[in-house]
């Protein structure tokens, strides 16, 4: 090697050739020369992943002892750490794809960039179907041999023929009026699920997107629980459509289901209930009937307890009776009961998509979000911030609990039920968490009812009393005289089979953009900045 007077420098530092060469061989030597290696462990191969977001850090689960709810469970940060883990890893994590077969021919053949909220509605969708197949309880292994929890993975699969894919939930967001490769908002993947489930015969759920803040139990009533044939004339001999009169088969004999309803509150409120409309009752406002048994005199705070328990004991005794017409022996709800017979009650998935502000969430709702998640019903929440969807599946203290969708992994190939597949599909790192004043105001609620007691324990929790907890959404027996009513055009045989379409009210295909409570009607594009 020639030396001459020229300069040199090593990282940043200046040398001269002819004078400093030990000095340049002992810095070039220090630094780390990190090489191929062979002979380590095998590596589980899923694929390259891509982070859209950035560097990312895992934080292991804090040590606190503030609450800790996962869907529904409850937990101790310092004593189930184990637990918690492996409650988390059981959820389906549905992320970003590339490589799949070009949506519709020509479109893409990667969701990135622009299918965070399809894939965050796929997460939520899974949860309901492995509550209704598996049961909360089930719990996730790698190299899972249940042939029913392959079964759910498929239905997600990236292929035009899966019944979930992000095939089928793009091409039929066209019908809402969303072009391939354009966002969605929070309403809108409710609405596309609810036109696609109606095509899954394996798991015959019915899904109800409760329309302007406000959840109609007629109609919910009228698609979960249908009677004999099907037909309006023999849910209702008089013609008439009362969803009410369905409420009150499973409540004690004399009793009405807007005594039910009213009487569950405190004495205080029912005071209100007999001089106003509505009347605020934990994280909703409960609808009173104008129905001259319901101003009896005499109510007081006893009745909650009685209703309540009388109501709980011939729920049970109905869902003991549908256990027994069941063949699957595998829990499929959160209170861990086989799914009810068909022709009793449809499990129902509820979305109730919100604006808890305008381009920020208003911290009252805070409180109201954690009781929520404390929920056996729950399937978390989906939103997010603007231009990034997550699935929000619990809380810790003040911070969320959320799988994250913006990680870009390669196609796979379920048929082999491979390991690395397998594995692609369930976040093995610990959970991402965010405060809750940095979640965007537009989300939807997500709820399972196995049971027609899921939905009577649901409505009961929604309206219990809790001075910490602003309302977020109305709940009603029947719908307001403006309400859009069965029968009214719309619902085609393309988007819904016609032996389905009998009992399904208009309000749950049209477009949420009326916002009870918040002052202004803004509608779901608010999230959906591109």
């Amino acid at each position: 090697m020639d030396f001459d007077e020229e300069p040199v420098f090593i990282l940043g530092e200046p040398y001269s050739a002819l004078h400093d060469r030990d000095s340049i061989k002992y810095d070039i030597r220090s630094r780390l020369w990190i090489t191929y290696r062979r002979g380590f462990h095998a590596i589980v191969s899923v694929g390259t992943f891509t982070y859209e977001s950035g560097p990312l850090e895992y934080e292991e689960f804090p040590l606190t002892e503030e609450p800790v709810f996962i869907l529904g469970e409850p937990y101790s940060a310092l004593h189930d750490r184990d637990s918690i883990k492996y409650d988390i890893r059981s959820r389906l994590w549905i992320t970003y794809r590339r490589g799949f077969h070009a949506i519709g021919g020509t479109g893409p053949a990667t969701d990135q960039g622009w299918g965070c909220m399809l894939r965050c509605g796929q997460m939520m969708m899974a949860q309901a179907l492995v509550l209704h197949h598996l049961g909360r309880q089930w719990r996730w292994q790698p190299c899972c041999s249940n042939e029913k929890y392959w079964k759910i993975l498929r239905m997600f699969e990236d292929r035009k023929m899966a019944t979930y894919s992000i095939h089928q939930i793009a091409s039929m967001g066209e019908a809402e009026g969303k072009a391939v490769g354009q966002w969605f908002g929070p309403n809108t993947i409710a609405q596309v699920l609810k036109r696609i489930a109606v095509y899954d015969e394996w798991s015959k759920l019915v899904i109800h997107v409760a329309l302007d803040n406000v959840v109609i139990l007629d109609d919910i009533l009228k698609l979960c629980k249908p009677q004999p044939g099907d037909s309006e004339s023999e849910l209702h001999p008089s013609g008439a459509v009362n969803g009410e009169a369905a409420a009150d088969k499973f409540l004690p004999e004399g009793e009405k289901f807007s005594h039910f309803v009213n009487d569950s509150l405190p004495q205080t409120e029912s005071q209100k209930l007999r001089s106003r409309p509505y009347a605020t009752g934990g994280i909703c406002n409960g609808n009173s009937s104008s129905s001259g048994a319901d101003s009896q005199a005499g109510d007081d705070a006893g009745k909650y307890t009685s209703r309540a328990s009388q109501a709980e004991k011939q729920g049970c005794n109905r869902s003991s009776n549908d256990k027994t017409k069941t063949t699957s022996s595998s829990p499929s709800s959160s209170s861990s009961s086989s799914p009810p017979s068909s022709s009793k009650w449809k499990p129902l998935v509820l979305f109730i998509p919100l604006r808890l502000g305008l381009t920020e969430i208003n911290p009252i709702y805070f409180d109201s979000l954690r009781k929520c998640f404390a929920m056996k019903q729950s399937i978390g929440i989906i939103g997010g911030k603007p231009n990034h969807a997550h699935w929000f599946i619990g809380y810790v203290g003040k911070e969320l609990i959320y799988l994250d969708p913006h990680t870009n992994q390669n196609v796979v190939d379920l048929d082999s039920r491979s390991m690395s597949s397998d594995l692609s599909y369930h976040c093995v790192t610990p959970p991402s968490r965010m405060s809750f004043s940095k979640l965007d105001p537009s989300i939807a609620l997500g709820f399972y009812c196995a049971t027609e007691k899921d939905l009577t324990d649901l409505c009961l929790n929604f309206s219990l009393q809790d001075s910490s907890c602003r309302s977020m959404f109305e709940v009603r027996e029947h719908a307001p005289e403006a309400w859009p009513s069965l029968g009214c055009e719309g619902l085609t045989a393309a988007v819904t089979p016609p032996q389905r379409t009998r009992g399904i009210s208009l309000s749950d295909f049209a477009t949420f953009d009326g916002l009870i409570g918040v002052g202004s009607s803004v509608d779901d594009e608010e999230f959906e900045m591109i």
